[in-house]
């Protein structure tokens, strides 16, 4: 019996975050928390590595399906992850440690053997009304209210 289509992306999406968060361990960071959630957003991973803070958005595609995690991740959603990193950070004492935000795309089969893991650090600045979304190659600028 086939699961409902809801259920499947749900359990693909947690697979793909469990995979992030093993990816970051073998690269030195250390995973502070993992789907910190609170009412103005989400965040999938929050780690630590050489006294950075990063919060990290993971996007698992199943591949045929494939697009560019950067295209998946819209102003809606970089606001709301944003808005849930200063909810975190007033959490922690201050002066508070300086902060990245990575997207990391994860690439599965049919049957979830990982094919491709993309870290994209840096991905997009939170400052004050303006967001950068991309990287070096590849940028959006977004303006809207936070």
């Amino acid at each position: 019996m086939r699961q409902p289509v809801s259920s499947r992306h749900l359990r693909t999406g947690s697979r793909g975050e469990s995979i992030a968060a093993w990816y970051l361990r073998l690269g030195g960071y250390r995973i502070l928390e993992r789907n910190f959630r609170c009412r103005l957003g989400e965040i999938d991973i929050i780690a630590r590595k050489d006294g950075l803070l990063v919060f990290v958005e993971v996007r698992t595609r199943v591949s045929g399906t494939y697009l560019h995690p950067l295209n998946t991740v819209d102003p809606v959603k970089v606001a709301r992850t944003v808005n849930a990193a200063k909810r975190f950070l007033l959490r922690l004492p201050q002066p508070w440690p300086p902060c990245r935000f990575d997207i990391m795309a994860v690439i599965a089969g049919r049957h979830l053997p990982v094919r491709r893991i993309l870290h994209i650090r840096n991905a997009f600045d939170a400052t004050s009304e303006e967001y950068r979304v991309g990287c070096r190659r590849q940028a959006k600028r977004i303006r809207f209210n936070v």
